[in-house]
This record gives C-alpha cells, sequence and structure tokens, in this order.
C-alpha cells in the first residue's frame, strides 16, 4: 500500500513538473545583414529631421533621439519580455520566435520576420520600457 501511494505521489509530480516547464526561451536573432538593415531603419527613423520621419515618429511612437541611444538588443531577457508582450498582442503563443529587436531610447521597436503580410513586410511592434504595445506595422 506505502509503495502504491508513493509511485502515485510520484507520478503526480512527475506530471505536475513536467506541465510547468517554462516557454522555451525566446531569442533575439542573430546579428546579420538584416539586422543591421533593422537597425539603420530604427536609427534613420529616431534621428531624421525631416517631416517624413517626424510622422512616422509621432504615428509609432519612435521617440526623436540621437544615434548613440539606439541599438540592437541581443539580451535573451530582454528579447523574452519584448516577444510575451508582442504574442500576447497578437494572440497567438510566443514558444519559439525569435525576432530583432532594436532600443530606440526607452522604447523597443520589435520585427518578426518569421510573421509576413503577402510574402513581403514583416509583422513589427513599437513597445514601451514596460513592454506594453504601443502601435503596431508593417515593414
Amino acid at each position: 500500500m506505502a509503495n502504491q501511494i508513493a509511485i502515485r505521489v510520484c507520478a503526480v509530480l512527475l506530471v505536475t513538473s513536467a506541465s510547468a516547464a517554462p516557454i522555451r526561451a525566446q531569442t533575439c536573432r542573430p546579428t546579420d545583414a538584416l539586422a543591421q538593415a533593422t537597425l539603420e531603419w530604427a536609427t534613420a527613423m529616431a534621428t531624421g529631421s525631416n517631416a517624413e520621419a517626424a510622422a512616422t515618429r509621432s504615428q509609432l511612437g519612435i521617440p526623436s533621439t540621437t544615434a548613440s541611444k539606439v541599438t540592437l538588443v541581443t539580451d535573451a531577457a530582454t528579447c523574452l519580455k519584448a516577444v510575451q508582450a508582442y504574442a500576447a498582442d497578437g494572440n497567438f503563443s510566443p514558444t519559439n520566435i525569435s525576432v530583432y529587436l532594436v532600443k530606440v531610447n526607452t522604447r523597443y521597436i520589435l520585427k518578426d520576420p518569421s510573421r509576413t503580410v503577402l510574402n513581403e513586410s514583416w509583422r513589427s511592434v513599437v513597445l514601451d520600457s514596460k513592454f506594453k504595445v504601443l502601435s503596431r506595422f508593417t515593414g
């Protein structure tokens, strides 16, 4: 009887620990040509002084700042927070998503090359410092 109880307790613990396993860690995509292009686009938006850049910044919630305040994020913990907010906003699972993430002063621009619109434009979001989605766009 005691052995049966011990076996049941072990089985319950095994099932509980398996179902409570954390979501597989999301990562920032590697620094490659597309990461560089994303960083360059974000820098142009954040530092641009023309009317088009100012209008885009205003519409998307991207702050105006200096180029030194625009950086490619490679920290896995930061990417995880951004991906979880992005997935919650889009109502899909955050499992195994890798994104390009650029920090612009206190905001983040997330670009997801795995989700495209008409097989051309990437789904993108702008997040605040607490990882709240401020705007959505493609490109």
